[in-house]
């Protein structure tokens, strides 16, 4: 009951008419989301995340989702995630930007559930070649321990080495598109299989608000996934935006659909 009284008060904050919001620079931000699948949209994920910027953090001119990549600004993160039943997830992540524009980056998550312990080292190093683009190489770790009961469990580790290229492209009669393709090669030990992998992404933003996207990704098992989705960003004060997210997988298909609703908070 909680839970949907808690997804209700979302949904109505989503029917409120945004004011003339200012859209002030911001150096912290704060969301919380909730993400299911429409055809049991009870049984899904919370999310809650902050992120600081050392430098100020413009918006007013950029599509409100991107301004925090848009910005090139030292920053660091925390984030919590979980579900109705017993995963917890947590991350802490963090980026350096030297004058040069270079990057370093460093990620630590670990996911616990009644069954398995996960952890995740991750390593990065970027470089923003213009005022909306980068290239980067990440290399992170995945130590995960599972136990099924009756003897039937086991440890697996996962080195995964990617590189790719994340750039917007501003439009004159729309705010622009973001486009983005990385590969990445997976080694992996106790029984898994070493796989390599390539993914492409597209989202055009119509306006600082609505996007419209597609993903597409395959690696040399023939797995084959693709994506479509839209997005929305809703200002409702100086402060406070609602986020609302619909995704269909097309391949592998699917039943439903996957909706994200959430609020957002800068300053």
């Amino acid at each position: 009951m909680k839970k949907l009284i808690s997804i209700a008060v979302l949904c109505g904050l989503f029917s409120v008419n945004a004011f003339a919001a200012q859209d002030n620079t911001y150096q912290h931000e704060a969301g919380l989301d909730y993400a299911a699948n429409s055809e049991d949209f009870g049984d899904g994920f919370w999310n809650l995340g902050y992120r600081y910027y050392v430098t100020p953090v413009a918006q007013d001119k950029v599509p409100y989702a991107l301004s925090g990549f848009l910005a090139q600004s030292s920053n660091l993160g925390v984030h919590y995630a979980t579900d109705s039943g017993d995963a917890n997830d947590y991350r802490v992540d963090g980026e350096y930007v030297m004058d040069s524009k270079w990057f370093i980056g460093a990620s630590y998550s670990r996911l616990d559930t009644d069954f398995v312990d996960n952890n995740n080292y991750g390593l990065s190093l970027g470089y923003y070649f213009n005022d909306t683009s980068a290239v980067y190489a990440n290399y992170s770790r995945s130590d995960t321990s599972w136990d099924a009961g009756f003897g039937y469990g086991g440890d697996v580790t996962r080195d995964q080495y990617s590189a790719g290229i994340k750039s917007f492209l501003p439009l004159q009669t729309t705010s622009g598109v973001l486009l983005e393709a990385n590969i990445a090669h997976v080694a992996g030990s106790g029984g898994s299989q070493s796989t390599n992998g390539l993914n492409l992404s597209a989202d055009w933003y119509v306006t600082q608000s609505w996007s419209v996207g597609a993903n597409y990704s395959r690696d040399d098992n023939d797995f084959d996934s693709s994506e479509i989705r839209t997005a929305y960003f809703l200002r409702l004060t100086d402060q406070i935006s609602a986020r609302a997210m619909v995704t269909k997988m097309i391949d592998p298909s699917g039943d439903g659909v996957g909706i994200t609703l959430g609020l957002n908070g800068r300053f």
